[in-house]
């Protein structure tokens, strides 16, 4: 099913916290595994077991409360949970978008798009992960090189 990207507010895909997080989950299966042979006990086990949960639990609400818009000739990132960022980017400004695709989001066939404004310094912005052909304005960008939005023309040709 394809939902019209112009109409209201969407997320990230729901593995985009198992991607991010992809390293730091195998380094801490990689101790849980190391302590549950070394320990004496179950309870440093338990204790890690707390850890991993808690930053499934942060990965989840950072997925949770971030969200995006493509609002005409805007798009619209918003992040936070007790400090909201709304960032609007004028497609106007827009002098870069980089499509990303680490060894595990291409195996799952996602995408991250690097985000950079013309003018701006540190300004680069980040939608990961999106499912591949979701990209704003992009149309299907299956293609690895694909690094530029699509933009509408600025005056549409008279019929001369």
């Amino acid at each position: 099913m394809t939902e019209d990207l112009g109409a209201g507010w969407h997320r990230l895909h729901p593995l985009s916290p198992l991607i991010q997080g992809g390293g730091l989950l195998s380094g801490l299966l990689g101790i849980a595994v190391l302590s549950l042979v070394t320990a004496d006990g179950y309870e440093a086990f338990v204790y890690q077991l707390v850890v991993a949960a808690g930053f499934v639990v942060a990965g989840l609400v950072r997925w949770l409360v971030t969200r995006w818009k493509l609002d005409g000739a805007t798009l619209r990132i918003e992040t936070g949970l007790l400090r909201r960022d709304s960032r609007q980017l004028s497609m106007t400004r827009i002098q870069a978008v980089d499509v990303v695709r680490p060894l595990l989001a291409r195996v799952l066939g996602l995408a991250s798009l690097q985000i950079r404004l013309a003018g701006a310094g540190k300004g680069d912005d980040r939608l990961a992960y999106l499912t591949l052909g979701e990209p704003p304005g992009c149309g299907p960008c299956s293609s690895p090189g694909t690094t530029v939005l699509t933009r509408p023309p600025r005056n549409p040709p008279s019929g001369r």
